[in-house]
């Protein structure tokens, strides 16, 4: 049986999914051909804003003006479920998103999801020699790729896709050509 793939991130206001909020979630669908089937971005209005973490706004742009379109996550969740249900899904520490995709589909009362992940720290590690850190940063930085609109979900899910089908596709040569391009970077 093929499933659907979807490309997810989202931005929070901290770590902890049992206590801060998503405020702003993309996802890719593609089928199982790698089809874009459509393009999905939420902001998400948080309910408890004392609750957050001043770092985790500032690093994920939020600002009143910018979310005041936002929608709360209650009135959007069904979509979200949806869209996700039963497909493979990929990210970069996907358990992160997942826990709080999980989180607020409970808070909002209603049934969570199953997927399975793929987690793209695992291809970084595999596929780029010598990286260190597999931080989505840090592979950007590997790779000399655009970094301005980092933290946005939009922006990292779309490098994200970027990032797995480079991978996918990666051969020997081109390791050792990022590598050597790497290292003469130092």
């Amino acid at each position: 049986m093929n499933k659907c793939t979807v490309f997810v991130d989202t931005e929070t206001t901290g770590l902890r999914p049992d206590y801060h909020e998503i405020i702003e979630i993309y996802i890719i669908k593609e089928d199982p051909a790698g089809k874009v089937l459509g393009e999905f971005h939420y902001r998400v209005m948080p309910e408890y804003l004392d609750r957050a973490e001043p770092k985790a706004l500032e690093l994920n742009h939020f600002t009143i003006k910018k979310w005041k379109d936002a929608k709360p996550f209650t009135s959007i969740a069904t979509e979200i479920r949806d869209i996700l249900q039963g497909c493979i899904w990929i990210g970069h520490n996907p358990r992160f998103d997942y826990d709080f995709i999980q989180d607020a589909f409970f808070r909002a009362g209603i049934p969570g999801i199953r997927c399975n992940l793929i987690d793209t720290k695992v291809l970084a590690h595999e596929h780029l020699i010598d990286l260190g850190s597999t931080s989505f940063d840090n592979i950007r930085d590997y790779l000399r790729w655009e970094t301005d609109k980092a933290h946005t979900a939009k922006f990292d899910t779309i490098q994200l896709r970027k990032f797995y089908y480079l991978c996918k596709r990666m051969s020997l040569f081109t390791r050792l050509y990022l590598y050597l391009k790497h290292k003469a970077k130092k």
